[in-house]
């Protein structure tokens, strides 16, 4: 196609080649063909679990915050510190998008509780090891602050030990994590997440997926939480 197009488009794509000599990968006369959209390109949204170094670029440069995972307490702490270098780099912290990822256990049986708040504790060991190191944890349950899913490498002794270490963790602190109960429980919850400075929910029912992995369960849960769960922040 490119003999099809005129001289001054193909010079114009020409000014904007690029090229990179990277160790992993390299660029020649290379250009974008897909263009954006919005005039100034769409939304840059960062992912990070928490380090303060990267939720102060998000308020410098970032159009938003999307964790993997927040306590309510945690989840308030970042988006104190993402709003604080916002200002001190002149923006306004209220045009920032902050997404509290949200595990939803929806359910008021005892048991089907249990075998959630047990299915989260080893994902949390890997996720915040050194929280869960400061919070809650009784005296006898050792935990490596610096064991985590980005620097431990899978493997029989590794899934044994986590799982081990995770049966030592509180159902206490593993709640602070999780939403449970029916809809009016979620409606409180995901209120709490708003109130801490949430401005989008990222909701994952547990039961259906995590436990169950039942299509119609999650279809069921999904029309309980938007009839009755994202209905009353709608009418808002």
């Amino acid at each position: 196609m490119e003999g099809f197009r005129s001289g001054s488009e193909r010079a114009r794509r020409k000014s904007k080649r690029v090229n990179f000599q990277g160790k992993f990968y390299r660029l020649r006369d290379a250009w974008m063909q897909q263009q954006p959209t919005q005039k100034l390109g769409p939304p840059i949204l960062i992912g990070a679990l928490g380090a303060s170094r990267t939720l102060r670029l998000i308020g410098e440069i970032g159009d938003g915050w999307v964790p993997a995972y927040s306590s309510l307490e945690l989840f308030e702490k970042r988006v104190r510190i993402i709003k604080e270098a916002a200002v001190s780099n002149g923006r306004d912290p209220n045009s920032i998008e902050y997404t509290a990822p949200i595990l939803g256990v929806m359910t008021k049986e005892q048991k089907t509780k249990k075998k959630a708040l047990q299915a989260y504790k080893s994902l949390l060991l890997s996720l915040a090891p050194k929280y869960i190191k400061r919070v809650g944890l009784p005296a006898n349950v050792e935990v490596d602050p610096t064991y985590s899913y980005q620097q431990v490498i899978p493997g029989d002794k590794v899934v044994k030990d986590s799982e081990a270490l995770a049966m030592g963790i509180p159902d206490e602190l593993v709640e602070k994590f999780l939403v449970i109960g029916g809809a009016e429980d979620l409606v409180e919850g995901v209120d709490h997440y708003r109130k801490a400075g949430a401005t989008s929910i990222l909701f994952w029912d547990m039961v259906a997926e995590g436990l169950l992995n039942s299509i119609p369960v999650a279809v069921k849960n999904m029309r309980i939480f938007r009839e009755n769960v994202a209905s009353h922040f709608n009418e808002r």
